[in-house]
């Protein structure tokens, strides 16, 4: 091999390292993860592990998982109704308080908030097409009343007006 035919093996071999761990932290991001454990499921060291993330991906390997988790607690949150602790659970991180830190930080809200924007988006949808009650508990709320106090202060709108100011003329 040439020089530069080796250099692109070795970059080739590095990036399917890489691509390794990526799948391994997909797959089991909901368990406790070290990345002691992240670099000894492909056979390579803490600090081989962190220099290929460095290198690749402008990251270390533990920053990568907690940056998936977040997503998939997003995910979670956007398309269930499960509560704060099940979504933590579920998404690997064991200390509730933790995570709520970690997902203010990253989506620059606090999880409740974040929640009822993602329930009142989907109210927005649903009112026109089902009562204000129902819609409260299709998207969550516990009471068409808090349903109501939150859409009002999202919206600037009750829903009883949100859903005649925006519905479409017959």
């Amino acid at each position: 091999l040439s020089g530069k035919e080796e250099v692109q093996t070795v970059d080739e071999a590095a990036q399917k390292r890489v691509q390794l761990i990526m799948q391994y932290i997909h797959e089991n991001y909901s368990h406790n993860l070290s990345l002691d454990e992240i670099a000894s499921h492909i056979g390579i060291s803490k600090s081989t592990a962190l220099n290929l993330f460095h290198r690749f991906l402008h990251t270390t390997p533990v920053n990568y998982l907690i940056g998936y988790r977040l997503q998939a607690a997003s995910w979670l949150l956007k398309n269930t109704n499960k509560k704060v602790k099940t979504i933590a659970y579920e998404s690997g991180f064991h200390n509730v308080d933790y995570f709520c830190r970690l997902f203010k930080k990253s989506f620059a809200y606090d999880f409740s908030t974040f929640l009822n924007m993602r329930r009142i988006e989907k109210a927005k949808e649903l009112l026109f097409h089902m009562s204000v009650s129902e819609t409260a508990m299709r998207c969550g709320f516990c009471s068409a009343s808090y349903f109501s106090e939150v859409f009002k202060k999202t919206t600037s709108f009750t829903p009883t007006q949100y859903k005649k100011y925006f519905s479409a003329p017959n």
